[in-house]
């Protein structure tokens, strides 16, 4: 949907094969988007996954300890986006912060430079069938994410 709306490029792995991209050292999915950074000359990948339902957190910016996203403003815009929706309790870093060096986050932005940040979603703001259900307010704030990066990159070149 981002991509169709935005034109963003989206990479994304429909299949298990066995492997864990975020924690392998190897891996042909984290290869392929490296690849396709660097032919493309991305700027900043956002890097999403589902919260389990279990979790009590609704938003997880992972920032890799601010190694893999230093630049304050855009934390700080992706904690605005979801904070103006009201969607719930977003924490940096917790419980997941993309600090691993196999995480896809932080294997992207070693390897091409760039900024990457990891964003999980509480599964229960994505089914339908739930209370907790905000799917449209998330793809919203993913959205305008998506614009003021852009944004903010372009305004960097200048």
């Amino acid at each position: 949907m981002l991509h169709d709306s935005l034109g963003c490029p989206v990479i994304y792995k429909t299949k298990n094969c066995g492997d864990d991209a975020n924690y392998d050292m190897e891996s042909p999915y984290k290869q392929a988007l490296a690849d396709y950074v660097r032919q493309n000359g991305i700027r900043f990948v956002l890097d999403l996954h589902q919260l389990a339902r279990t979790r009590d957190v609704q938003i997880n910016i992972g920032t890799g300890r601010y190694k893999n996203v230093s630049d304050q403003r855009q934390i700080d815009a992706a904690v605005e986006v979801f904070e103006t929706r009201n969607i719930g309790k977003i924490l940096i870093d917790t419980p997941f912060a993309a600090a691993c060096p196999n995480t896809v986050s932080s294997y992207i932005s070693t390897a091409c430079g760039i900024p990457c940040m990891q964003i999980e979603m509480h599964s229960l703001l994505l089914w339908p069938s739930s209370e907790a259900a905000r799917a449209k307010d998330v793809y919203d704030a993913l959205a305008e994410l998506v614009t003021k990066l852009s944004q903010m990159l372009r305004e960097e070149r200048k």
